[in-house]
């Protein structure tokens, strides 16, 4: 595996520049960038092309765009490895090409952000996990899933209902350091798969890290034995597989529930559901819910995301002192992870997703992101700024009791620990 990634290019004010490196503990002198260029000007390629060659026991890996040198001028995108790991060269050498090829076709906002895809896909160790939803039909499974995963419109999910799932769906999402295998069970096929000798040999629970079985107030009213015999067998099929998945509740559709009944009803389930599972949570993706549903899926895989664990922790211990906060971070210009102090009941959602929006259209009329800047939004003040964390590109801390100044110091204090390389 490399050391280290870098961006170079020449500037005809300065000459050549390193405009990224990841890590920073991994620097190249001005001689060894100097020779990278030189090494691209002296071969008589007008191809795209990739070299390498050994310089103070290290070896360099370099992918210029020569086919593009009057559009780009000399632009490298570089791999640095150890002097005794030249046996991976040949394989990095086509990831880098592959990797250039694309980089070096976007404008030179967006190369920033894929630069930081690229050296978040280099440096992190994944992991393949696996995560089943299951419950009886039209409880909200695969809204669930969509919303979270797929960062799907809940207000369009609740005028468009989704047609019913038919079967076991499978679908594969990249969450930071997990390779997450997800399968969507659909509820007409239950009984079949909970059956003790089912009359397929698919076995949705084998392999399974975490198991989220969904049901709604209305199953509940009409079923809730029928949820303790699902409850029950989908136990006994994890221990027949020897399975250390975790089981985790959701009663979803809450906001179905009168509010001066909820929590009557929540200790009613509350009682009958002990001890049947992992944990128990009342969802739902009505807005005066959506932000608890997100921060539980989100608790729900730091369990076995070691990199969304750490994050938790990173924010906990920063701002452990601290009432009323929330922390964004945003990929490809959307919300990636969030983390709210648990005093903030109201996430203001409409209005961080339209201040993204102003941040994307800013950015791209600079053709280069925006780096930092503060905000007084209605009720809350915003600290923004850019993050070289692998797999993240921004970070928006925001309070409604918090001074932008105090801010500003907390958001550059949890950059400061969010260090994976």
């Amino acid at each position: 595996m490399p050391i280290g990634l870098g961006l170079a290019e020449w500037d005809t004010a300065q000459g050549t520049i390193m405009r990224k490196i990841i890590p920073k503990a991994v620097s190249l002198s001005m001689n060894e960038i100097n020779k990278i260029l030189m090494s691209h000007s002296l071969t008589k390629s007008k191809e795209p092309e990739i070299i390498d060659f050994r310089i103070n026991h290290k070896i360099i890996v370099s992918y210029c765009p020569k086919d593009k040198l009057t559009q780009l001028g000399y632009v490298m995108l570089i791999a640095v490895f150890h002097e005794d790991e030249g046996a991976q060269i040949p394989q990095y050498k086509e990831r880098l090409f592959s990797y250039g090829q694309k980089l070096f076709e976007l404008s030179y906002s967006e190369r920033a952000a894929y630069f930081q895809e690229i050296a978040y896909e280099v440096f992190t160790k994944k992991s393949s996990r696996k995560m089943l939803f299951v419950g009886p039909s039209a409880v909200g499974k695969t809204s669930i899933k969509k919303i979270f995963f797929e960062s799907a419109s809940p207000d369009e999910l609740l005028h468009k209902p989704l047609e019913p799932t038919y079967g076991l769906m499978y679908f594969n999402f990249d969450y930071f350091d997990l390779d997450l295998g997800i399968a969507d069970l659909a509820g007409q096929e239950i009984e079949e798969f909970l059956a003790d000798e089912p009359k397929t040999d698919i076995d949705p629970f084998d392999g399974c890290d975490e198991v989220i079985y969904v049901f709604d107030p209305s199953y509940w009213e009409s079923n809730s034995k029928n949820i303790l015999i699902h409850l029950e067998k989908i136990q006994r099929k994890l221990v027949k597989n020897k399975s250390t998945s975790h089981l985790f509740v959701f009663c979803h559709k809450i906001d179905l529930i009168e509010p001066s009944a909820l929590e009557i009803f929540k200790n009613s389930v509350s009682e009958r559901l002990k001890d049947k599972a992992d944990d128990l949570f009342f969802t739902s993706i009505i807005k005066p819910y959506l932000s608890e549903l997100i921060f539980i899926m989100q608790q729900i895989l730091s369990q076995i995301s070691e990199r969304a664990h750490k994050i938790n922790q990173v924010i906990k211990k920063i701002m452990k002192n601290v009432s009323s906060y929330g922390v964004v971070f945003l990929k490809t210009n959307k919300i990636f992870f969030e983390y709210n102090s648990y005093d903030l009941t109201k996430f203001p959602r409409s209005q961080m997703m339209s201040l993204i929006e102003q941040i994307e259209a800013i950015s791209k009329w600079n053709n280069h992101p925006l780096e930092w800047f503060n905000l007084k939004m209605p009720n809350f003040n915003i600290s923004y700024s850019v993050i070289d964390d692998l797999g993240l590109e921004q970070v928006i801390l925001f309070s409604p009791k918090i001074p932008s100044t105090e801010l500003n110091q907390y958001t550059q204090k949890i950059k400061d620990h969010l260090k994976i390389v």
